[in-house]
Parts: structure tokens; sequence; C-alpha cells
């Protein structure tokens, strides 16, 4: 008798962790589909904010709340495959300042739109080679 309900209490502590695991997974995996569509949503309208000829301080938010989600990515869910991400973010928010934004010529705001959109639609990028060199030299200038 004793051995059918520890048997009982084990199937019953069992199932439990089952859901419990279940629940959280769809959870996880709700969150990083969340974040990544509000990533390239903000990458489409970052692209926005460097196709206007002239600053627009209503463009400025995307800059930040992408910045704000790579932020979450790279540091609280441990995912160093998007530390690109991460490192696009982070040189592209320093031109909300009205001054670094005016020092871009026309031909560096337009490719660094293109860029954008390219991430944004999960185009291929190569970050080594094409992309971060090119970021590099935003940030220099």
């Amino acid at each position: 008798m004793k051995v059918k309900a520890s048997l009982i209490i084990l199937f019953i502590l069992t199932t439990l962790f089952v859901i419990t695991t279940c629940v959280f997974y769809n959870k996880k995996s709700v969150y990083e589909a969340g974040m990544e569509n509000g990533i390239q949503d903000m990458l489409r309208d970052s692209a926005l904010f460097f196709e206007n000829e002239g600053y627009e301080k209503e463009y400025v938010s995307p800059l930040y709340t992408l910045y704000g989600y790579a932020e979450v990515q790279y540091n609280y869910m441990r995912m160093t495959t998007d530390s690109e991400m991460y490192t696009v973010a982070r040189i592209v928010k320093e031109f909300v300042d009205p001054d670094l934004y005016a020092q871009l010529s026309a031909e560096q705001k337009s490719k660094t739109a293109q860029y954008l959109r390219q991430l944004a639609n999960d185009e291929s990028v190569d970050f080594e080679k094409e992309l971060l060199p090119f970021l590099n030299e935003l940030s220099v200038e």
C-alpha cells in the first residue's frame, strides 16, 4: 500500500514538473519571438530616422528602444550570438545627438538606413567584413 501511494505521489509530482516545464518553455519562446519582432520593427523605424534629410525628434525614440531591446537580449538573456545587434544598436544610438547627426553625409545616412533595413529583413550582411568597419568609421567621425 505504501509503495502504491509513493508511486502515485511520484507520478503526480512528475506530471506537475512536466507541465511546469512546458509552460515555462512556451512563455520563453513567446517572449523571444516578441523580442525578435520588436527588434525588427525598431530596426525599420530606425532606418526611417536615417532616411530623413534633416534631424527629426519624432524618429529618435526607435533608436533608444532598439538599444534597449538589444541590451536586454545581450545582457539578460545571454544571447551572445546577438552581440552583433547590440554593437549596431550601441553605435547607431549615438546619432540621436543632433550635432553628430549633422556630421553624417547623405551617403552615410543612406548606407546606414540600408544596413538597418537588411538586418530588419534578416538579409545576410557580413558583420565582420562589411558592417562593423562601416559602423566604426561612423563612430570615429
